[in-house]
């Protein structure tokens, strides 16, 4: 580039023109100037030459209207917002679901996904982005079935949201333009929008511009200086008050604590639920007040606190029942030592009178079985004779046969921890032509308890009026024959005992 110039009308020595010479050819420079009719300004840093953009103008539409299949993208052409703005809007609607990714890059290479957004079947689609990368793109990403309508557009824009005020944080600070309680406010504006935080009320100049209180934790504070404030009729709650005074009628203010209760006006007045600090006269909590005076206390039924009654000079009138855990009592009489409960007839004298008896429940059949550790009751005969089972219950006997051939010793009852097994019989069948011996013992190698013969087919046992019993707990008894057969068979009934 050459800067050069050219003399106008050279033959009469006309006025130079400045220009740029480059490929042969002289361009002429033209400064630009500014101004209405008659004025020139040139355009400097002080006066610029002014440029107004068309706000809601498209500088680059993208559009396609092509249905996608199953599973396909669709990827728009990419915008440099150098170029084409850095406002852009999208608009897509689609007959099945699909994704909507929204992408910038640096180089128009790179791409990062900055929004990503579900576009659900039949229902328009909208969003507005401004670009901070340099390039920007839009990407769809069709679901798992055909498209039959598929509408997507993206448009670019020199200046974003035409019709909004864009506040950003890094960009816009909104601030009054007057001091804080210093400067009177003006007629046409909003002064702040903030509020100031005291733990007192403060005190302001008179007519000055102030911000609204709140507390150290936030909350609006309102201080209502002498002015009335009326509630309306209903069952209006305006939460913890001081009672200053009260208007005369049925006005109910609600559940409130009230420290000091001023006169209470004539008539039927209901001031709600309250709790009294202290009660003022003619009411009296102490002393001999008489009923009239008296302050009159129901107690809760659900009270756990101590009740303090003053005496009223030795004397007290309960209505309804009273109850003391421990209640003294004087008397100067004499007591009669009760005796302890006894029969009215000696024994072996005529029955008479209702002396106290041990009886049961006639029965004919079996009663219904309980659980255990229920209380039951004794079980008689219709003739009054009581029934009972021998040495235990029949749930506690144990019953077990076993067949030997040879000489090895067999475990007949087995063991159990804790119980004692106490033999109340054993049976012995020989089906061999060889009479036997068979040893009974209460434990593997143990005692010999018992040796009983057992004759060549015949059968041998015992039957015992009260059980032999078991020397240890948690044993077992065996049984062994003298010399092998076949067959011998033993058969054993016990009881079970803890003790």
């Amino acid at each position: 580039m050459t800067y050069g110039s050219v003399t106008l009308n050279p033959g009469t020595g006309g006025e130079g023109v400045a220009t740029d010479e480059f490929g042969g050819k002289a361009y002429q420079l033209v400064k630009m100037q500014h101004g209405a009719e008659g004025v020139a300004n040139e355009a400097t840093a002080a006066t610029p030459l002014p440029v107004a953009f068309l706000r809601d103008a498209a500088t680059h539409v993208i559009t396609t209207a092509t249905p996608l299949a199953a599973g396909a993208t669709y990827t728009s052409a990419s915008h440099d917002s150098l170029m084409t703005g850095a406002f852009v809007t999208h608009y897509i609607i689609a007959d099945v679901d699909g994704t909507h990714y929204y992408e910038e890059s640096i180089d128009n290479t790179n791409w990062d996904v900055l929004d990503a957004d579900t576009v659900f079947g039949g229902t328009p689609f909208e969003e507005a982005h401004l670009v901070q990368a340099r390039y920007h793109r839009t990407r769809y990403v069709n679901g798992g079935t055909i498209q039959t309508v598929f509408r997507h557009q993206m448009i670019s824009r020199v200046v974003g949201a035409p019709h909004t005020i864009g506040i950003s944080s890094n960009d816009n600070i909104i601030a009054g333009d007057k001091t804080h309680n210093a400067n009177a406010p003006s007629a046409d504006a909003l002064e702040s929008l903030g509020h100031v935080a005291k733990a007192a009320a403060p005190t302001y100049s008179e007519g000055a511009a102030v911000m609204a209180r709140v507390t150290l934790s936030g909350d609006q504070a309102v201080t209502l200086d002498g002015e009335a404030v009326v509630l309306g009729a209903g069952s209006a709650n305006i939460g913890d008050v001081d009672i200053l005074s009260i208007a005369a009628g049925d006005n109910n203010i609600g559940n409130v604590d009230i420290v000091s209760l001023p006169s209470l006006v004539a008539g039927s007045a209901n001031i709600g639920d309250v709790d009294v600090l202290t009660v003022p006269a003619p009411l009296s909590t102490t002393g001999g007040g008489t009923e009239a005076t008296a302050l009159r206390v129901t107690i809760a039924s659900d009270s756990t606190g101590v009740l303090s009654i003053d005496d009223n000079g030795s004397s007290i009138t309960v209505d309804g029942t009273f109850w003391q855990a421990t209640q003294p009592v004087s008397n100067a009489g004499t007591f009669a030592t009760q005796s302890a409960s006894t029969g009215n007839v000696a024994h072996d004298a005529a029955d008479s009178g209702n002396p106290m008896k041990v009886g049961g429940i006639a029965r004919t059949a079996n009663p219904t079985v309980v659980a255990a550790l229920d209380r039951v009751d004794a079980f008689y005969d219709t003739e009054g004779r009581q029934i009972t089972q021998p040495f235990a219950p029949r749930a506690l006997t144990v019953h077990n046969t076993i067949t030997l051939t040879t000489t090895s010793e067999t475990t007949l009852i087995a063991a159990a921890a804790s119980i004692f097994h106490d033999v109340l019989g054993i049976f012995i069948a020989n089906s061999s032509a060889t009479a036997v011996t068979v040893t009974i013992k209460d434990a593997t190698a143990g005692t010999t308890r018992a040796v009983i013969y057992a004759p060549a087919g015949q059968n041998a046992g015992f039957m015992l009026p009260i059980p032999m019993t078991a020397s240890a707990a948690n044993a077992n008894w065996t049984a062994t024959l003298s010399a092998g057969v076949s067959s011998v068979y033993v058969t054993a009934i016990a009881v079970k005992k803890t003790g």
